[in-house]
């Protein structure tokens, strides 16, 4: 009995902590190129801001807390792109919009001067 409770914890553990992941305040860190870095590397952050049906809505920010960038992801994670996606200049104003599909760019983008 007390093996099996063991093995469950053990096979259960990865699903508790990737669903810390997509709790609300948490940070994920992001280099000039919007990749996942470390804190100490990062330029930006992305927090996740809710749930659009199945999808993950999330906002990124400069480290001073500018908004940078907000839309939907497929994933928990925050690393998929999927749906609308609004992306702003430093001043901010609107920089472009479009959409991507499970992490690609599609359609038409538009982008906007400063």
């Amino acid at each position: 009995m007390h093996m099996l409770t063991v093995i469950l914890t053990f096979l259960l553990l990865p699903f508790v902590a990737d669903d810390a992941l997509a709790q609300a305040g948490d940070r994920l860190y992001l280099d000039a190129v919007l990749e996942q870095t470390s804190k100490s590397k990062a330029v930006y952050y992305r927090e996740l801001a809710g749930r659009e049906g199945d999808l993950y809505l999330a906002r990124t920010y400069t480290l001073n807390g500018e908004l940078k960038a907000e839309g939907t992801y497929a994933d928990e994670k925050l690393l998929v792109e999927h749906g609308q996606f609004i992306f702003y200049h430093a001043n901010g104003k609107l920089e472009s919009r479009g959409a991507y599909h499970m992490g690609l760019k599609t359609g038409v983008w538009l982008r906007y001067d400063r």
